[in-house]
Formats: structure tokens, C-alpha cells, sequence
């Protein structure tokens, strides 16, 4: 493998390790990577850097390209001296909660190519990001424009570097917001075909059975639909109203359900949630409220009530959906043994945001969730 080194630091103070990322971020410039990417090898090159000013007091950190069979990489590798590390962090362990910042386990995520190797020697950590096939000659190109771009800037304020750095990340979440607006859009599209494709396909079939099920995976698919439809129109793109999404949703299976006698009542406060509980709870309303509209009709020319009911208590939110039916003796044993796909869908749901289930079936079905939202 061919390289060629760009610069190396001497990692002391602090200051050092601004350093090291506003050389970082300039060297990846020069090779043409986007500011998104810029942003990453940047913040991940200095935790590292900064790593190792907090446990082995020094470290350096060299900056280079290399070319082995036609692909190019940029390199950065921060080494030091210090008494190693007892276990290195991986990819499984959670950053956020054991430790402040990044650390290792973070920046190993933001680069396309980690490896350390500690010991009692010290620890030396490389860092790449890959910058597609070239010729040997593009590494020579890449080189002298990053030497020239460190040469225009050797003036460095930590100042200038924090307000670059800003920018920069700026920009990056621009066009991530623009792309997952983008996502949500052609998601919420491309769900609204399968949706119709299978409403058409339900009215074709002569089983009974089959168009039921056809007309369950369409409520599915809309359940889906509802949350990248908010999404797409949304500030906020992480983020959902959750009264506005199980509203939309309400209101779409009471279309559905209208001509069975069944009204749905919302009884939802707002809250904002992450997408995926959205999604999630969007999906567990969804067959609870199908499964009300099948077994919960109290008979010819009758009309049957399901409620869906949220409530927040701090950090802690409370979902309820419940019926006026006439009940299920046994229910919560009865739905856990049950082969339902609708069962298995809730419980998959509920399991994925930690919820808590109660199950009464004493005076038609109720069932409450209680899961974390902050």
C-alpha cells in the first residue's frame, strides 16, 4: 500500500486538539468530501485526539492518504503513550449513557474504517475514510491540495475554527433534513400504492376471509403511511405530534369502520414524540382498533364505541384503547397465546418502546401501555 503523509501534531493542551480538528476537516475538504463528511472525520479524529490527552496526557496525531488497488483513503492516526486501554468500547456499547461526549464507541460510527490497538505500550487509533477509486496519480493531487489549503490557513484561531465548525454542521443538517424530508415523501408515496393496490385487490377476491386480511394489511400500510405523511410535512423531522397522528389515523379507520356501526372516539393530548414511537403506537392503535371493530359489535342495528385515550405523567406516557363490548374472559391469557398477526404486531411494538401492557377484559377489552417519551 503506497501513502503519503500530509502533517502530524503534537497533541499537549487543548489547544492542540482544536488543532487537529480544523486540520482534519481542511485535509478532508481538500480531497472533496462533502461538508457532512467533513463534519464527521472531523469530530471523530478529535475525540480521539482529545481521548488521549485526558488519559495519556500527549499523543500525536499524523494525517496521510493511501492508495492499495486502485481505491484511496484518508488516513488519520492518533497515537500515544499512555497505560492503554483495559476494554475498548464497540459499536454495541451505549455512548450516551456512560460517558460524556463521543468516546470511542461514537467515533467509530462516524468514519468508514476503524481500528485500535492498546496496550501497555500506549494506544494508537486509525481512522479512514474511504474516497472512491483513483489513480496513484489522484493521491498526489489530493496531497498537494491539502498542503497548500493547511499552508493558506496557518494563521489558526480557535475563534475562526469554532465558527467554521458551526458552519459546517449547519450545512451538514440541512442536507440531512432535506433528504429525510425527501425519504418521507417518497415512502409515504410508495406506501399509498401498496395501500391501494391492496383495497383493490380485497374487492376482487370472492373469500370473505381473504378480503378481510387484505383490508387489515391495507389499514397497516395507512397506519405507516400516516406517520411519513406527518413527517414530510413536519419542522422537525425526528419528531411527531402525537395527538395529530393518531387524529389522522382515528379519522381514517372511522371511515373504514362506518358502515359497521362502530364510532371511534380520540381522547389524545398532544405530545411530541420520536418518530419511531409514533410509528410504533400508530401501529398498535391500528389493530386494536380493527380488532374492536370485529369482536366488539354488539349485533345487528347496534352501535359499538372504541376509545382511544393518551395521557402524559412527566416523562412517562399512558396509552389506552379500550371498547364497549361485551369483554373477553381470560383476556390477557387468551391474547398472549393467541396466533394473531395483530397480537404479535402489538406485542412487537410494545417490546420495541419498552412499553408495559396491562390486559382487562372484565367490562369489554381494555388495554393500557405505559412507556417513556423524554
Amino acid at each position: 500500500m503506497a501513502g503519503a503523509i500530509v502533517t502530524s501534531i503534537r497533541i499537549e493542551n487543548d489547544t492542540d486538539v482544536a488543532y487537529v480538528r480544523r486540520t482534519a476537516r481542511i485535509v478532508s475538504k481538500s480531497a472533496g468530501t462533502k461538508p457532512r463528511d467533513q463534519a464527521r472525520f472531523a469530530t471523530a479524529v478529535s475525540e480521539i485526539a482529545r481521548n488521549a490527552l485526558q488519559y495519556a496526557k500527549n499523543g500525536v496525531a499524523e494525517f496521510s492518504f493511501a492508495f492499495d488497488e486502485r481505491t484511496i483513503d484518508l488516513v488519520a492516526k492518533v497515537s500515544d503513550d499512555g497505560p492503554g486501554i483495559e476494554r475498548i468500547p464497540d459499536e454495541e456499547d451505549d455512548i450516551v449513557r456512560h460517558r460524556p461526549g463521543l468516546g470511542i464507541a461514537g467515533s467509530r460510527k462516524l468514519v468508514d474504517a476503524f481500528d485500535i490497538k492498546s496496550g501497555r505500550g500506549g494506544t494508537v487509533a486509525t481512522l479512514k475514510v474511504h474516497l472512491g477509486a483513483g489513480a496513484r496519480e489522484q493521491l498526489d493531487v489530493y496531497l498537494e491540495r491539502a498542503k497548500e489549503a493547511l499552508g493558506l490557513s496557518a494563521q489558526f484561531s480557535p475563534m475562526e475554527e469554532l465558527a467554521e465548525q458551526n458552519r459546517a454542521l449547519r450545512e451538514a443538517f440541512a442536507q440531512q433534513e432535506f433528504l429525510m424530508r425527501e425519504l418521507h415523501h417518497r415512502t409515504k408515496n410508495n406506501l399509498a400504492l401498496i395501500g391501494s393496490l391492496a383495497t383493490i385487490q380485497a374487492r376482487k377476491v370472492q373469500s370473505q376471509e381473504a378480503r378481510d386480511e387484505l383490508e387489515k394489511l391495507a389499514h397497516r400500510i395507512r397506519a405507516f403511511s400516516s406517520a411519513h405523511t406527518y413527517l414530510h410535512r413536519a419542522e422537525d423531522v425526528t419528531k411527531i405530534e402525537l395527538k395529530d397522528h393518531l387524529d389522522q389515523l382515528i379519522g381514517m379507520l372511522s371511515d373504514a369502520f362506518n358502515k359497521e356501526n362502530v364510532a371511534i372516539v380520540s381522547d389524545v393530548e398532544g405530545a411530541l414524540v420520536e418518530s419511531e414511537t409514533a410509528l410504533d403506537l400508530g401501529l398498535i392503535v391500528n389493530e386494536l382498533i380493527t380488532n374492536a371493530a370485529k369482536h366488539a359489535h354488539r349485533g345487528a342495528g347496534q352501535h359499538s364505541t372504541v376509545t382511544v385515550r393518551t395521557r402524559t405523567q412527566g416523562r412517562k406516557l399512558l396509552l389506552s384503547v379500550f371498547d364497549d363490548g361485551p369483554g373477553l374472559p381470560n383476556a390477557e391469557e387468551v391474547l398472549r397465546n393467541s396466533n394473531s398477526l395483530g397480537w404479535r404486531v402489538i406485542e412487537s411494538s410494545a417490546r420495541k418502546q419498552k412499553a408495559s401492557v396491562l390486559i382487562d377484559g372484565s367490562n369489554g377489552l381494555r388495554v393500557d401501555f405505559e412507556l417513556d417519551i423524554a
